[in-house]
């Protein structure tokens, strides 16, 4: 995804906010707008580069949109990736990279509302906090070495997950597991880690936690 064009979204400026809809966006950049809100429908991104450009991506709105092969990181690559207080709604995520350039980042208070996930990959360090994930399928994910922690998730279906974390003050709700393997050591040992499983059906699910250097 190198030497691609810089989308202006300076371009679709109104009023308080910059507001795209129904517009195809391919073999591009796009860096964080600033002090903008920013608000997405029908939006269709393929091969697109999100760059933090040392500046987060926050008070954003993503609705029926669909992001194909594209990546999430900070200044491509360079510095930290910070996501915060997103909000996306029947959205669908395939292919996806994210990538956090080699120093800790954050994903935190970012709402998703029916919204699917496929072949996703996550292996950086990365907090993923806060976030709110309520319907939905992941399918084909892959999340390692991040800190998952005080998230709730919702009545989705997880189907060939795998999920290596610190986790800690989750609350897994109503959720249908498929071939998931969870590795987790808790944030707060030796103290418990405050996971809340609540009505899941976890016939498919697999767990193994980390307690001082071995497995239980």
């Amino acid at each position: 995804m190198s030497e691609l064009r810089e989308f202006d979204l300076l371009k679709y400026l109104k009023d308080d906010g910059i507001y795209l809809e129904n517009v195809s966006l391919e073999n591009c950049s796009m860096a964080s707008s600033g002090t903008y809100y920013l608000y997405f429908k029908k939006c269709v991104f393929q091969n697109v580069i999100f760059d933090g450009e040392h500046e987060e991506w926050g008070d954003a709105s993503f609705f029926e949109c669909e992001f194909r092969d594209c990546m999430f990181c900070g200044n491509f690559g360079e510095t930290y990736l910070d996501w915060r207080e997103n909000f996306f709604k029947n959205c669908l995520f395939e292919n996806i990279n994210i990538e956090d350039g080699g120093s800790r980042s954050s994903i935190v208070d970012n709402g998703f509302l029916n919204c699917n996930f496929m072949n996703v990959n996550l292996n950086q360090d990365i907090h993923l906090l806060q976030l709110t994930i309520s319907g939905g399928e992941m399918q084909n994910m892959s999340l390692f070495s991040t800190n998952m922690i005080s998230n709730v998730i919702s009545n989705v279906q997880m189907n060939h997950v795998k999920i290596s974390a610190l986790y800690g003050d989750n609350i897994m709700d109503s959720i249908t597991f498929r071939d998931v393997f969870l590795e987790w050591e808790s944030p707060y040992d030796p103290h418990p880690d405050n996971n809340i499983f609540y009505q899941c059906d976890t016939r498919g699910l697999i767990c193994r936690k980390h307690l001082g250097g071995e497995y239980e």
